[in-house]
C-alpha cells in the first residue's frame, strides 16, 4: 500500500529529527570545552553565575561545563589579639613611681649620677637601683663636715682612684658598684687591742664580693675618723686621708693562691671547703710607701655576702652561687663589715705630725696614693691626696671594731631581687 505524498513526507521528517537528537549532546559538550572563558577556574569569593536560560525552545538543555577541581583552602590566621586602648597606654607609660617606703612592684631609677651616693631604694623618687653604696656618708657631716666632697668632686670616687693597668679603665668607669660607705658615729670608746679607740668614722672603699676584687692587689679608699683616748675619752681628734690601700695576697683555704712580693702579711682570707665560703676577710691597709707597712690608716672590710666562690686554679673567673644571679639571688653582695678601723704613727712620721713635740698631731698636708707624706702640692690629686691631723693624740694606736650591716632590700625575710651581679 502506497502512502499518500503527505504522509511520507511527515515520517522522513521525524527520522531526520531523531539522528540529530542521537548526536548532538557528543558535539555541543566539545564545542563548549574550547570555548574560550568557559574553562577559566573561579576565583576565591567569586561568585558563580547563574545560568542564563535557553532561548531554544527545542527539548535539548545545554549541558554544564565539567567544573575545574576546587582548589584546598587557605589556612584560617589565628586571630591577632587586641588591646583595649587604655590597656595599651598603661603598657607604653613609665612604670610609676610612689615615694615613701619600699614596695615589691617598684620600678628601676631611670637615672643615675656615678658621682653621686645613693643606697638600693630611693625614697624621696620611690624607685630602686641595681646596686648600692654602703650606708649615707652624710649621717656625719655634723662631725666631719663637707670639705671631703669638694676635695673628691663628689660623694663617690675621687681623683686618686685606681685604674686598670692593662685596659687603662678607671675604677669608676670600670668598678663602679664597688664603692661602699661604711659609716658608724657614737660608738663607745673601747678596744680590746690598743690604748685609743674610733668613736665614729666614715670610710669609702672599693670592695666588690666578687672574683673581679679578690684578685687585685691594691684598692682605693678614704678615711676620716674621729679618735679618741681610752683612759681619757674626753681627749679626742680627727683624721682625715686617703690613698692606695694595700690588700695583700689572697690566701684560699689557708693556701697563698696569689703571692705579691713585699706584701708584708696584707692578706685577703677567703675558704673553699674548710670555712665559710660566702664571706672573706681583708686586711688591709695603707702601705706608707710602695710595697711597704706601716701607713699611718687602714680600713679593713669584711665581705659577708660574696656573689659566688673562687676558684683556687683561677682566682680571677668570676663565678655565681646562683643560678641565674640577676634573678632573686640570695648571694648578692649585700652585706659589710668594717672590720678594723685604724690609725697609727709609724715612728718615721712622728716628727713630720708633732713638729713642736708636745705629743699632739696638728697636721695639715698631702700624700701620695701610696700614703707617703710629699711636698709641692697645690689641689688635690691622684699623688696629692689630704692628709690632716686634728689634735690627735701621740702615743696611742686607734682601732675599731664593728658590726655587719644589711644593704638589700627585705620584703617578708627574702631578697628585693634588685641587686644585679657586677659587670
Amino acid at each position: 500500500m502506497r502512502l499518500p505524498m503527505s504522509v511520507r513526507a511527515w515520517m522522513a521528517g521525524v527520522l531526520i529529527l531523531g539522528a540529530a537528537w542521537a548526536i548532538t549532546p557528543g558535539l555541543t559538550a566539545r564545542a563548549e570545552s574550547t570555548t574560550p572563558g568557559l574553562s577559566r577556574p573561579l576565583r576565591q569569593g567569586e561568585a558563580t553565575a547563574e545560568p542564563t536560560p535557553s532561548q531554544d525552545p527545542g527539548p535539548t538543555a545545554e549541558p554544564s561545563p565539567t567544573p575545574e577541581p576546587t582548589p584546598e583552602p587557605s589556612p584560617t590566621p589565628e586571630p591577632t589579639p587586641t588591646l583595649d586602648p587604655l590597656e595599651a597606654e598603661a603598657l607604653d607609660a613609665p612604670q610609676e613611681m610612689i615615694p615613701g617606703p619600699p614596695y615589691p612592684e617598684a620600678p628601676l631609677c631611670p637615672d643615675h649620677d656615678p658621682r653621686t651616693y645613693h643606697a638600693l631604694w630611693d625614697s624621696a623618687r620611690g624607685c630602686h637601683y641595681d646596686h648600692h653604696h654602703g650606708d649615707d656618708p652624710h649621717a656625719v657631716d655634723d662631725i666631719f663636715g663637707s670639705e671631703y666632697y669638694a676635695w673628691a668632686g663628689g660623694s663617690i670616687s675621687y681623683p686618686w682612684q685606681t685604674v686598670n693597668t692593662q685596659t687603662g679603665c678607671l675604677e669608676n668607669d670600670c668598678k663602679h658598684n664597688g664603692y661602699i660607705w661604711l659609716v658608724r658615729r657614737d660608738q663607745p670608746c673601747q678596744s680590746a687591742y690598743t690604748n685609743g679607740c674610733v668613736v665614729a668614722f666614715r670610710a669609702l672603699v672599693h670592695a666588690m664580693p666578687s672574683a673581679h676584687d679578690t684578685s687585685v692587689r691594691y684598692h682605693s679608699a678614704w678615711l676620716e675618723a674621729l679618735v679618741c683616748r681610752e683612759d681619757d675619752p674626753s681627749v679626742c681628734g680627727i683624721f682625715r686621708s686617703g690613698g692606695w690601700q694595700d690588700t695583700g695576697d689572697l690566701s684560699l683555704d689557708r693556701a697563698r693562691v696569689i703571692d705579691y712580693p713585699n706584701s708584708f702579711n696584707r692578706i685577703k682570707l677567703h675558704y673553699l671547703t674548710i670555712g665559710n665560703s660566702h664571706s672573706g676577710t681583708w686586711y688591709a691597709g695603707s702601705p706608707g710607701g710602695q710595697e711597704q707597712r706601716g701607713g699611718m690608716w687602714s680600713v679593713a672590710v669584711e665581705l659577708g655576702d660574696m656573689w659566688g666562690p673562687l676558684d683556687p686554679a683561677d682566682p680571677s673567673r668570676v663565678q655565681y652561687y646562683c643560678t641565674d644571679p640577676s634573678v632573686d639571688c640570695r648571694w648578692n653582695g649585700s652585706t659589710y663589715q668594717p672590720h678594723n678601723i685604724a690609725v697609727g704613727f709609724p715612728p718615721r712620721f712622728r716628727r713630720l705630725v708633732d713638729p713642736d713635740g708636745n705629743r699632739v698631731a696638728d697636721y695639715r698636708g698631702y700624700a701620695d696614693r701610696w700614703g707617703t707624706p710629699v711636698s709641692g702640692c697645690t689641689t688635690v690629686g691622684l699623688d696629692c691626696v689630704p692628709l690632716i691631723f686634728e689634735h690627735v693624740p701621740l702615743g696611742y694606736d686607734y682601732q675599731g671594731r664593728f658590726d655587719y650591716r644589711e644593704y638589700d632590700v627585705l620584703f617578708g625575710r627574702q631578697t628585693s631581687g634588685w641587686l644585679q651581679p657586677p659587670h
